[in-house]
């Protein structure tokens, strides 16, 4: 490979790959020939009194110190690191490393929920990409905000970095394509011009120029006069004349996008975004201004800034995550759950409660004219409930049948009785593990219940003890039945067989 089309990144220009109909060595010497076709990079002067619209850049500069001012420090840095995101996922995908979609960079620079399986989806290799393009842009925000000089070695190492998950490279050689070591932080080996699409050339430096024209590039990247000129100029001239020498092998559009950051993060604390979709307006900027049309591309990165800051001052106002956490801290107890979580639980145990009564009354041989009920709801009117035992407080339920149990039974006349006890399960106010529930009967009947025991499933120990205290609780509305029969069945001149006075 001859290296990434930044200037001329893919759709402008196509690099020259094996299997190409031309000879290799024709078209090295054709490569080496072009070398005097190189047009050394401008100076910056050239680029003098250009500028970006004022009102709008008047408008970036107040929305950002607006933004600055309603968020607090924090919410402004995850802000600004969301940007960053933005301008890291979207820079190789300009490139065509890879493919993203605009719910893939909205969930990488947002740190969605589970972004990190989105780019793993990928491959490895993406994520490993994305983590070192976002290293870079962080190296040009540290060169921004401490104020230190751009160097030859600083852009080493920025490409050291950008290139650091990429190992080898195809390229070619006068003797013919042979896989290299892809060079990290050290200028090109080889020609690397590029074949356009029109069937052009577009020549790049040539090796033996290139640390020369670095040089030069990063003095005039220092000059009081560059310095003075607009933060926008500024970046489009860095991006345009380092996209003109192109000095390594590969990545050169992913370091200029990064170098021309620093500029706008001094000026806007916003670094250059420019998203895969915009990639054609892009290249028709960096064409223009190939043209000498460099106010297409100073306009370009200024509506990019604008974009950018745009973009902070909507995610600055606030972190849903962080809330959604708060708000999750305020409902948790110190069991760890969540008051819902906890009333979710107590309503499997009224089921459970439920369905042991039934189990329990299925057993019995009720005699003729005597039935006994499980109903899964409590039919007590709220006003009519008893308070709650103390440190505890009733469960919360969308309906009233998940609100308690209500065991009955009833006697056909003439030994008329009627008899309930309505049970209800109650939560700790502190949602502690231990004791965490309780089910209490009228008639002063209760069960505590601990965390444990309904929680991942019912313990079948639990469940036996469920069973034991609900047949406890049947019992006692079986004797109020026959309590209420025998005075019944008194009332009406009856004797019956457990009466002693009966003879029997």
């Amino acid at each position: 490979m001859m290296g990434e089309m930044t200037n001329l990144p893919d759709g402008q220009g196509v690099e020259v790959r094996p299997g190409n109909p031309l000879d290799v060595a024709l078209l090295y010497a054709r490569l080496s020939a072009l070398d005097a076709d190189y047009v050394p990079m401008e100076r910056s002067d050239a680029w003098s009194g250009l500028v970006a619209d004022a009102v709008q850049w008047d408008h970036v500069l107040q929305t950002m110190q607006a933004t600055r001012e309603r968020s607090t420090t924090q919410d402004h840095r995850r802000a600004i690191e969301v940007a960053m995101r933005a301008a890291a996922v979207d820079t190789g995908a300009i490139e065509g490393l890879y493919e993203v979609d605009r719910g893939l960079t909205l969930s990488v620079a947002t740190q969605a929920t589970a972004w990190q399986a989105s780019v793993m989806e990928k491959g490895q290799t993406v994520r490993d990409l994305f983590e070192a393009q976002l290293q870079a842009y962080e190296l040009a925000l540290d060169v921004a905000t401490r104020s230190i000089p751009i160097t030859e070695a600083w852009i080493r190492r920025l490409h050291e970095v950008l290139c650091a998950p990429e190992q080898r490279i195809n390229g070619l050689t006068s003797q013919g394509w042979q896989e290299q070591p892809l060079l990290k932080g050290e200028y090109k080996r080889t020609p690397n011009h590029v074949l356009q699409l029109d069937g052009s050339w577009f020549a790049y430096a040539p090796v033996m120029d290139t640390p020369a024209e670095m040089h030069r590039l990063v003095e005039e990247l220092s000059h009081p006069g560059f310095l003075a000129e607009h933060p926008v100029v500024q970046a489009s001239y860095a991006h345009h004349a380092f996209v003109r020498i192109h000095p390594f092998q590969d990545g050169n559009g992913r370091v200029a996008r990064a170098l021309a950051s620093v500029f706008l993060y001094r000026a806007a604390t916003v670094p250059l975004v420019i998203f895969a979709d915009e990639k054609s307006e892009y290249l028709a900027a960096l064409r223009a201004a190939d043209r000498g049309e460099r106010q297409v591309l100073v306009g370009f990165i200024a509506e990019r800034v604008a974009g950018a800051v745009q973009l902070v001052a909507e995610q600055a106002g606030g972190d849903l995550e962080q809330r959604v956490t708060e708000l999750r801290s305020l409902l948790s107890t110190r069991s760890g759950l969540a008051h819902a979580e906890i009333d979710a639980l107590a309503r499997r145990l009224v089921n459970a409660a439920h369905a042991a009564g039934e189990l329990e009354i299925r057993g019995l041989a009720l005699p003729a004219g005597a039935r006994l009920y499980s109903q899964a709801n409590d039919p007590t009117s709220e006003a009519h409930r008893p308070p709650p035992p103390g440190g505890y407080r009733p469960i919360s339920s969308p309906h009233q049948a998940g609100a308690g149990v209500y065991l009955w039974g009833e006697v056909e006349s003439p030994a008329q009785a009627h008899a309930q006890r309505a049970i209800r399960v109650y939560a700790r106010v502190d949602g502690e593990a231990e004791g965490l529930f309780r089910l209490v009967a009228g008639g002063g009947q209760a069960l505590d219940i601990n965390l444990g025991d309904v929680q991942p499933d019912i313990r079948t120990s639990f469940d036996l003890r469920l069973r034991a205290w609900v047949r406890r609780v049947l019992e006692s509305v079986v004797d109020e039945m026959a309590s209420q029969a025998r005075e019944a069945l008194k009332s009406a001149g009856y004797q019956s067989n457990d009466d002693p006075t009966s003879g029997g």
